[in-house]
This record gives C-alpha cells, sequence and structure tokens, in this order.
C-alpha cells in the first residue's frame, strides 16, 4: 500500500559477534557449535529459550534426562550447584559455565565468585566448561539460535584424562543437544517461511501482519490461544525456577556434569565444527529468478537453497570449476562425476569460463552444460537441449526438435550481510509431447543431488571439509590388510624390493643412484618406480612439494590422520612449495624431519636423516635416506622413482622398531600409492570446454 515501507533487520556481522564466551574461554581445545533457525522474533525466541522446557519437543531427550537422574533417586545425588550463569545479554546471549573433575563418580563442581574469578582459575586438575546461547536476527520474524559449547582443562595431564572420558560419554551427549535443537526447529517453524512472510506483510501494512502472525502460528503448529497458553506457562515455570528453568534443564540434561555437555567434541578435539541448515526448497519457489525466461513453457521447477558463512567471491569459484573431468559436481559423484571424487581445492586452470563454453558432464565431454549466463560473483545459469530421437545435444538456442528435452539450471548469489550468502540453484524443464512424465522421476532424483551438492559445497566455501571421507577410509581399510599380509610373507620382501623396475635389470642390481654414499650397506630398503604418460616437466612439480606439512604424500591419507600426521592430499601445484638444497622433508609433526641434502632441479632430491650423536656415544640410533627422481624415457614418458634405504643399531628394541619386519610391509604399500598418486595428478587433463554460439537474448 502507498507509504508501506519494507521491514529491514541488521544483522551483526562476524567482527561485531566477539562474544562473551571468548572471554570466558578464548583457547578451547574443544569447541562444538549447533544451530537452528526458528519462526520468531529474537525477542519472542529469547522468552522460549531463556525461561521455557527445551526437552519438551523431544521424548528422547526427556527420558534420557530422567534416565541421568537415576542416581539421585537412588540416593546418590549428583551435585549442580556449580553451573551458574557468567554473563548474559537478553535478548543476544547467554553464557553459562562450571569447573570440576567430571569423571569422578560423585561430581563435585566448584563455585566461584564471579566470571572473572571463572576465567582466572587455573589450579592443575580440572576441567571448564562454558556453554554459550547466542540469538542472532535474520529477519522480523526469523531468528538463528546457536549452542556453543566449549572445554578445556588447566593442565595437559588432566587434558588427557578429559579426553578418556570424552570417548565414552561424547556421543551420548553430542546426541541429547541435537535433538534438542532440532525439537525447537520442529517447534517453531523454518525461520525462511517465517521471513518471507515477514517481508509480505511490512510491504501491505498493520492488517497484513496481524495475518502475518496468524500464518507464523499456524506453521509452527501453535494457534494463537495455544501461544497465549505456553507463553503463560513458561513464566510460570521461570517464576517456579527462579528464571532458569530452561537453561539449567539444558544443562543438567546434556551432562552428567559440566564437562559431559561438551563431551559431544571427542572427534573434533581441535577445531570448530557448524551444523549448518539442511538445504530446502526455497520458502517463495515462484519469485522470478535469472534465467527462467530462457525456458518460458517449463513443465517442471525445482528450486533450492541453502546460506553459507562466506562471501559470494569465496563461492563463486567453486561455482566456476564444476563439470565432469574438471572439479565435479560436489554431489553424487558415481553419477555426476564418473566415479572421480569432486574436487576439494580451487583449481586455478579450471576458473575460465565464458558464456558459449559447454561445460562437460560425461566423461568424453561430448554432453554438457551451455554456460548461458555469467555475472561475475553473482548469477550463472547453465542449460541444455537435447533431440531424443537420436540422442544428441543441440546448442541451447537451437529450434527444439518433434521429441526433445530443455532444461536451465540456475545458480544465484545474494549476499545477506557482509559474511553471509544465499545460494539459490533452479531447475527448469520443459520435455515437450508426450514427456512431462519424466518430472516425476527427475525430480525426486535432482532434489537428491542438489541436497547433496548444496551442502558440500557450503562445506568447502566454508572451509570446514573433513579431512577424510568414506573414500578414505575405505581405500585405508584395503591398504591395512595388504601391510597385514606384507607381515605374513617375509619370504616375498625380495620381489617386493624393486617393484616396477622388472623391465629394467641394471636398474635392480648395478645401479648407484644420488645419496648412495650416505648409507653404502644399508641394512634393509627397497627401490620402486613406475612410467607415467607425461613430459618431465609435468611430473617434477607434484614430487618437489611432497611433505606431510606441505602436499601430503598422495597416498593412504586416513591412515597417516590415524596416526596423527594431520595430511590433506594436495590437487593442484603449489608454486611455494619447491624443494630446495638446505630444506625439509616433513614425515609425521612429532618425528625428527629428513633434511635435503642434495637437489637436482627438475630431476631429483635426496632426504637423509641420522642420529650422529647417539652414534658417536653408542646408544641406540638410526638412520635413513629417501631419494625422489624423475627420469625422461622421451619427450612424453617419465619414470619416476622412490628409493629408501636405512640402518640401525644392533639392539633388538631398535631392530623391531625401525627394521624391515614391520616397516616394510607398510612402506612398500604407502609408498606403491605415493607413486600411483603422482601418475594420476601428472596425466590428469583439463575437462575439454567447447565453444557454442551465444544464445540470441530472450
Amino acid at each position: 500500500m502507498p507509504g508501506a515501507t519494507r521491514a529491514k533487520t541488521k544483522r551483526p556481522t562476524k567482527a561485531q559477534l566477539a562474544t562473551a564466551l571468548d572471554r570466558m574461554l578464548p583457547a578451547a581445545r574443544m569447541v562444538e557449535i549447533d544451530t537452528v533457525d526458528l519462526a520468531l522474533s529474537p525477542e519472542d525466541a529469547w522468552e522460549v529459550i531463556r525461561h521455557g522446557d527445551l526437552f519438551a519437543h523431544s521424548r528422547l531427550v526427556r527420558a534420557l534426562s530422567s534416565l541421568r537422574r537415576m542416581p539421585e533417586r537412588l540416593g546418590t545425588p549428583m551435585r549442580e550447584p556449580g553451573v551458574q550463569v557468567l554473563s548474559e545479554d537478553s535478548p543476544h546471549e547467554m553464557v553459562v559455565g562450571a569447573i570440576g573433575r567430571v569423571w569422578r563418580a560423585r561430581v563435585a563442581l566448584v563455585e566461584v565468585p564471579s566470571a572473572k574469578a571463572f576465567m582466572e582459575f587455573d589450579q592443575p586438575g580440572f576441567v571448564k566448561a562454558a556453554w554459550a546461547l547466542r540469538l542472532v536476527p535474520l529477519g522480523e520474524h526469523a531468528t538463528r539460535v546457536t549452542l556453543e559449547v566449549r572445554a578445556d582443562a588447566t593442565d595437559p595431564a588432566t587434558w588427557r584424562r578429559f579426553r578418556r572420558y570424552l570417548r565414552v560419554f561424547g556421543p551420548g551427549s553430542r546426541l541429547l543437544r541435537r535433538r534438542m535443537m532440532a525439537g525447537l526447529g520442529r517447534a517453531h517453524g523454518p525461520a525462511e517461511e517465517a521471513g518471507t512472510e515477514a517481508m509480505v506483510g511490512a510491504e501491505l501494512g498493520t492488517d497484513a501482519e496481524l495475518g502475518t502472525d496468524e500464518l507464523r502460528d499456524e506453521a509452527g503448529g501453535r494457534t494463537a490461544e495455544g501461544r497465549t497458553a505456553e507463553d503463560r506457562t513458561a513464566r510460570e515455570l521461570a517464576e517456579a525456577g527462579g528464571g532458569r528453568r530452561g537453561l539449567s534443564a539444558a544443562v543438567g540434561a546434556a551432562s552428567a556434569a559440566a564437562g559431559t555437555a561438551a563431551g559431544g567434541l571427542a572427534r573434533r578435539l581441535t577445531r570448530q565444527h557448524q551444523h549448518p541448515a539442511k538445504p530446502r526448497r526455497a520458502p517463495d519457489a515462484a519469485r522470478a529468478l535469472p534465467g527462467d525466461e530462457l525456458i518460458p513453457d517449463a513443465d517442471g521447477q525445482l528450486t533450492q537453497e541453502v546460506t553459507i558463512d562466506a562471501r559470494p567471491t569465496t563461492i563463486w569459484p567453486w561455482l566456476m570449476q564444476m563439470g565432469t573431468g574438471r572439479a565435479g559436481f560436489y554431489s553424487l559423484d558415481l553419477l555426476g562425476n564418473a566415479g572421480r571424487r569432486s574436487a576439494r581445492e580451487l583449481h586455478p586452470e579450471f576458473q575460465d569460463l565464458r558464456v558459449g563454453d559447454l561445460i562437460p558432464a560425461t566423461p568424453d565431454g561430448g554432453a554438457g552444460f551451455d554456460v548461458l549466463v555469467l555475472h561475475p560473483a553473482r548469477v550463472l545459469v547453465l542449460g541444455g537441449l537435447v533431440d531424443r530421437l537420436s540422442n544428441t545435444q543441440l546448442p541451447f538456442a537451437a529450434t527444439r526438435p518433434e521429441r526433445f528435452w530443455q532444461a536451465t539450471w540456475a545458480f544465484v548469489l545474494e549476499p545477506l550481510d557482509d559474511d553471509t550468502t544465499r545460494l539459490t540453484a533452479r531447475l527448469r524443464m520443459a520435455f515437450g509431447a508426450r514427456g512431462q512424465l519424466h518430472t516425476r522421476w527427475i525430480s525426486p532424483l535432482h532434489h537428491l543431488a542438489q541436497n547433496h551438492q548444496l551442502r558440500r559445497l557450503a562445506a568447502r566455501a566454508e572451509g570446514r571439509l573433513p579431512r577424510d571421507d568414506w573414500r578414505d577410509v575405505t581405500a585405508g581399510l584395503g591398504a591395512a590388510t595388504r601391510m597385514a599380509a606384507g607381515v605374513a610373507t617375509p619370504f616375498l620382501r625380495g620381489r617386493r624390493r624393486t617393484w616396477g623396475l622388472d623391465d629394467d635389470p641394471a636398474a635392480r642390481r648395478d645401479r648407484t643412484y644420488p645419496g648412495d654414499h650416505l648409507i653404502p650397506e644399508p641394512r634393509w630398503g627397497f627401490t620402486h618406480a613406475i612410467e607415467i604418460n607425461a613430459p618431465v616437466e609435468r611430473v617434477w612439480p607434484w614430487v618437489q612439494q611432497i611433505g606431510a606439512d606441505r602436499a601430503g604424500f598422495y597416498s593412504y591419507q586416513w591412515l597417516e590422520n590415524l596416526v596423527g600426521c594431520r595430511i590433506r592430499n594436495a590437487e593442484t601445484l603449489h608454486a611455494e612449495w619447491t624443494a630446495e638444497e638446505g630444506g625439509e622433508l616433513l614425515v609425521h609433526p612429532q618425528v625428527a624431519p629428513l633434511r635435503l641434502v642434495t637437489v637436482s632441479p627438475g630431476r631429483s632430491f635426496v632426504a637423509y636423516v641420522d642420529d650422529e650423536t647417539a652414534r658417536a656415544e653408542g646408544r641406540p640410533w638410526a638412520r635413513a635416506t629417501w631419494l625422489f627422481a624423475v627420469e625422461p624415457l622421451n619427450a612424453r614418458r617419465t619414470r619416476f622413482l622412490s628409493r629408501f634405504r636405512a640402518d640401525s643399531s644392533e639392539d633388538l628394541l631398535t631392530r623391531l622398531t625401525f627394521g624391515p619386519s614391520l616397516l616394510e610391509p607398510i612402506s612398500v604399500v604407502m609408498d606403491r600409492a605415493m607413486l600411483y598418486g603422482v601418475k594420476q595428478r601428472a596425466e590428469r587433463q583439463p575437462g575439454p570446454l567447447v565453444p557454442r554460439p551465444r544464445p540470441a537474448d530472450g
């Protein structure tokens, strides 16, 4: 109506959200964040969370909460007075903390007089835990609720003990918190829909705003009368419980004491992990998006979106490199990327995308998506037109054949604030006569694939992609089986020693390699090689960046991370990682690095480690050399060679830990995987981009 203005709620940036929890535990070794979006204003959400029963919407949480209190009913009270409010800023944030020895049968919590005393407490033998409930407005009737848990110990020994405790009680705590947050989401509706209704109401005026409240109550499963009764009940509970009913219940049921509420972090002890909202169909699926006009007679449409904690310029490169044989589509790789895992890094060679290019969707590049619209960091619209009779792809702007299918796939980036972006993906399809039935099976399949794509793209843009996925675990388990077989077959050690050199007897027996003079008579070793269909100039850059603190070893990274290497195998070349004489080759963060004693740029380098002091003093010692070399076979083929030689003292312990009985089978399996990893990367070619004429406007 005339004179009406759109309601706007300014969302604080991450820099502005310097929280009280940051002051209480600024460098906690354990952090976990759970979020849920509610169809409530910040004030209403605060009332529900601060004074309501957070467990009323989950039978499982109520049951586990009752089970947790069973010792108290049997005469063994579990003391909770030490759980106290450290900071409260209504309706934005509340911080609760506790200090105690949570692994004891009867938990005793330490009471401190103030938040300052909590921060300064450093008596050895205790765990400090803090919880923060934080509300961020998303709109007039939409709020994001964040539950953040942090914990740390006052000394290293206590931290190790606390970690063992978490392995037992952590999973249950994580389940309780997630079910609690999910229950809130179910009870109070999806925030996206509420935000849309709020904007409509603001445009239409006062009467429409009243209608918005009614719609919000229906979306949350409550009538206006029911909402009033619920608010009255919350106030009564607040008065009976001293105003801490909701938060005290959360603390009580989520943990046996202070530390257990943080226990869900046993597997994420050193990094923050956030559970983003599940990608859903856009709340306003009828709104026009760029690319809709390209298929005005669409038979079907599917729209989904996700909110990403990153700027559009950070998300855009991930979209630009999509395609089979390129970075993949970050979705169901078995279907959409010929079984290859989608890229986990940005690839500079895939960023030159232009209108008229064809993004491949098949391994041979014969079919794919035309780039129809491209506005950097804003809009990417892809499309395709297929003749169903001949099963051939036509330019999108070509005349439709008698039987066809045509589709557009739009990606739209909309900044919500300085650090948050909404990514909307829309598929529109037209099938012509007798083709509408295709929407019945395409829609659910695309919904599943798009859901995976948005989730995984968000994880990449936000930098929270886990180091290992199911592929790494599966490959690692297979490698462990082969290692066990190698330990059981020491009589095959001679055959394993020169793998890949069977067709070159001179290389196996008589040849001397760089670095051999450092250990002229090794106790054991191996020389492995592989031929690569690429020139030396393409192979060497992958070799010289090998290292645990650099590109990894292109091997079984799940096994390496299982023993603490913290590796993620690189997918791209990094110009800053070069092999230079005097540099280091790190194998494990807690093992002395090997020194690069000889480097022939473009050809080889030798890494060497030797405990000379121990040898001079007659103590147990070990030393080793590791040669990496590339040799041109012709202008387009290269041999990559890995040669390891080791020696050690004669004492039994050193021979067992550094001898061939255990290390040789493990090293052989890992080394072969490294050779194949370099081969795969060096032979990889960027997916083809076939130029196509730009479609006519309109």
